[in-house]
């Protein structure tokens, strides 16, 4: 990431100037049953939300495979992940992560979660003061290791897109200079938007989206998450729109027929607008949080603690000793791993034959008669079943070219569904 280009991010749409948009996979992942939680009449959080969005990306066409690839998410464990993937490549992936987050509300959870470690980077855009859950302060930096690894920008009622990009674009644009992440995350919570019913800022759609583009732009593999938002009709159109930037597709205004089409009256447009409320956020006030947060910036080291790897670490098997060999061997590639009693055999070697297993194995227990002789009696173990042999099945990866969506749930500390 040339550090130079990085205030002038956000141009991934598909455009003559911009030939690469369209060559980035793009995987999104959507459970159909999370629409049908229900949290009770009166409740804000409404999970339909995400039904109504992957209607409108459907109607759109943006779910067909030449789009973008559609997967349903399963809770992995890192065992589950070692079936495929080395350790070392597991643990790489545990390695100096950003997240953003541009939800109304303070993230509060993830913060407390990393608060004392440098291994994740959190950046925090949020309305502060008498507002739930009331933390978010910019003077909270972080403890012990995290200390300056954690971000908080409080901001006023009414911030605008203008107001808004003003201070996430050269903030953000410090964090990736300094902290350098091998991966994003970014949780994007409609309720940000203008109209809202329970926040108070005055987000375009576009404005919104602005922070996508902004970050898609660093080439830095990008996770899409949802969050708040409840005015579900604008938190539909705010994700589409959204998915849209990720794909690099311009999605036209008019919204398609959909089965939810009655929602979206009487304008029925892709693009959430924003009001004419006050903008209580000075240009005093956003210089003095900038230049407070950029110094905090200034005090990082170029890289966490954890080792900076340009590439995923190589898992070294032991190579074989040419001279050792007996070229008269041949081996049957149709056969188990056969293992020579006769032959002596190192200790990387036996190392590797029991980490890999073999099909069957043979062991021999002594036992003794009643006049003292020995008996040796052979058992055999059962073979393993197909499951539990792994999978060899390839699952993708992520690159500096890959792009994920999670369909939309919440990742602070309150209710609500993270796929």
């Amino acid at each position: 990431m040339d550090p130079s280009s990085a205030g002038a991010g956000g141009n991934s749409l598909a455009s003559a100037s911009c030939g690469d948009a369209q060559k980035r996979r793009v995987c999104y992942f959507y459970d159909p049953e999370v629409g049908n939680y229900y949290y009770g009449q009166g409740h804000p959080m409404k999970p339909h939300r995400v039904r109504m969005t992957h209607a409108l990306l459907a109607h759109y066409g943006l779910l067909a495979p030449a789009k973008m690839q559609v997967l349903r998410p399963l809770p992995a464990r890192d065992r589950d992940l070692c079936r495929f993937h080395s350790d070392d490549y597991v643990a790489f992936l545990r390695a100096r992560v950003l997240y953003i987050d541009i939800d109304i509300h303070h993230g509060d959870g993830v913060e407390e979660a990393f608060y004392t470690t440098n291994r994740v980077m959190t950046v925090s855009f949020h309305k502060f003061g008498d507002y739930f859950p009331g933390t978010g302060d910019i003077r909270d930096i972080g403890y012990s290791e995290g200390k300056y690894y954690c971000l908080n920008v409080p901001l006023d009622d009414g911030i605008d897109d203008d107001s808004y990009q003003s201070i996430f674009k050269p903030i953000i644009s410090k964090v990736m200079e300094m902290y350098r992440p091998g991966a994003v995350v970014l949780q994007c919570g409609a309720d940000s938007l203008s109209g809202d019913r329970l926040g108070c800022f005055n987000l375009s759609g576009k404005g919104h989206a602005e922070c996508v583009k902004f970050m898609r732009s660093f080439n830095v593999p990008l996770l899409l998450l949802g969050g708040g938002g409840y005015t579900i009709r604008n938190v539909a159109r705010c994700w589409c729109y959204e998915t849209g930037v990720a794909l690099g597709e311009e999605l036209r205004e008019k919204l398609p027929y959909n089965e939810y089409y009655e929602y979206f009256g009487p304008e029925y447009s892709l693009y959430v607008a924003a009001s004419n409320m006050e903008n209580r956020n000075t240009n005093k006030q956003l210089e003095e949080i900038k230049c407070n947060i950029l110094d905090n910036l200034s005090k990082l080291q170029h890289a966490p603690s954890v080792q900076f790897e340009e590439r995923i670490p190589e898992t070294k098997l032991p190579e074989p000793d040419e001279d050792q060999d007996d070229p008269d061997e041949r081996h049957d590639p149709d056969s188990d791993m056969l293992l020579d009693d006769h032959k002596p055999m190192g200790h990387s070697a036996r190392s590797l034959i029991h980490n890999i297993g073999v099909k069957r194995e043979i062991t021999e227990t002594e036992t003794k008669d009643q006049h003292g002789k020995r008996l040796t009696t052979e058992h055999k173990v059962p073979e393993p079943m197909a499951d539990d042999l792994g999978s060899s099945k390839q699952v993708p990866t992520a690159d500096a070219n890959s792009m994920a969506i999670n369909a939309p749930g919440n990742a602070k500390n309150e209710p609500g569904s993270s796929l």
